[in-house]
C-alpha cells in the first residue's frame, strides 16, 4: 500500500498559523474591559459578569483577538464593532468544534486572510483590500460537512451570523449528543440547514420560517412532534427527517 510522504505539506491545513493560546498572565484593565465587552452581547443571561475561562472556547478567541486587533473596543454602530463580534463568532466556533483537527481547515485564523475567504465559508464580494472599518462583512453560507468537526454548537457564534442563509454540517458523526442552539432555528434569511448523520438533539421549532426551502435532518437525534407551524413553512421543498427517535 501507498505510504503518505512526510515531506508533502497538507494544503488544506493552515501552514505557520499559530492556532495556540498565548498563555498570557492576568488581563491588563484594558483587556479585561474587552473580554466583558464582547461577553456582554452574549444572551446566555450571564453578560459581562462571567468570569474569563482560559480554557473555554470563548477565551481561545478572546486570545485570538487580543493577538490579531489588539484591546480596543470599537466604537458602536461601526464596521468595525459588527466585524470583530463575527470575527468572535466564528472563532468561538473553531475552538468549540475543534478547529484544529478538522480535515480541512485552511485559512482560518489567518490574520492575513479575510474570513470570507476561510474553508468553508462564503459571502458576498470581499476583495483581500477591504477595509474592515469601512465595510462591514457579510457570511451568507458555512459548509464544513464531513469536516470531523466534534464538540458542540455555540449560540455564540450563531447570533453573530443573521445574514446566514445556508448552513451545511452533514457528516460530522462527532457532533453527537450536543442540542442544537436555538439561535440557529431563528436566523431570518436562512434558506438551507443540512444536518444529517451528525446526532444533534432537538425539537422543530414551533414558528414560522418563511425562507426555509431545504431541511434535512435525517439520522439525527430529532424528537417531539412534527409543529404544525410546518404549514407556514411556505418555501419548504425538500423535508427529510428519516431515521430519527
Amino acid at each position: 500500500a501507498a505510504t503518505k510522504d512526510k515531506n508533502v505539506v497538507d494544503e488544506t491545513k493552515n501552514v505557520g498559523v499559530d492556532t495556540s493560546s498565548p498563555t498570557k498572565g492576568p488581563l491588563t484593565e484594558s483587556e479585561l474591559a474587552f473580554w466583558e465587552f464582547l461577553q456582554g452581547d452574549v444572551s446566555d443571561g450571564n453578560g459581562g459578569d462571567e468570569d474569563p475561562d482560559p480554557t473555554s472556547p470563548r477565551y481561545q478567541a478572546f486570545e485570538w483577538l487580543l493577538e490579531t486587533r489588539g484591546d480596543s473596543i470599537p466604537p458602536d454602530d461601526t464596521p468595525e464593532r459588527r466585524n470583530t463580534f463575527l470575527k468572535y463568532g466564528l472563532v468561538t466556533l473553531y475552538y468549540s468544534t475543534d478547529g484544529p483537527n478538522w480535515y480541512n481547515n485552511k485559512n482560518w485564523l489567518d490574520p492575513q486572510t479575510r474570513i470570507c475567504h476561510w474553508k468553508g465559508l462564503e459571502g458576498p464580494a470581499c476583495p483581500d483590500d477591504l477595509d474592515e472599518m469601512e465595510k462591514i462583512i457579510f457570511i451568507t453560507k458555512i459548509h464544513l460537512n464531513s469536516n470531523n468537526l466534534r464538540g458542540s454548537l455555540p449560540a455564540q457564534s450563531i447570533q453573530h451570523l443573521w445574514h446566514l442563509e445556508e448552513v451545511e454540517l452533514s457528516g460530522n458523526a462527532n457532533l453527537e449528543g450536543c442540542t442544537i442552539p436555538t439561535e440557529l432555528w431563528v436566523l431570518p434569511k436562512i434558506t438551507l440547514l443540512k444536518l444529517k448523520d451528525t446526532g444533534l438533539k432537538g425539537r422543530l421549532p414551533a414558528h414560522a420560517m418563511p425562507f426555509l426551502q431545504d431541511l434535512d435532518r435525517e439520522n439525527c437525534q430529532l424528537f417531539g412532534s412534527i409543529p404544525k407551524e410546518i404549514s407556514e413553512w411556505t418555501n419548504l421543498e425538500s423535508f427529510d427527517i428519516e431515521d430519527n427517535p
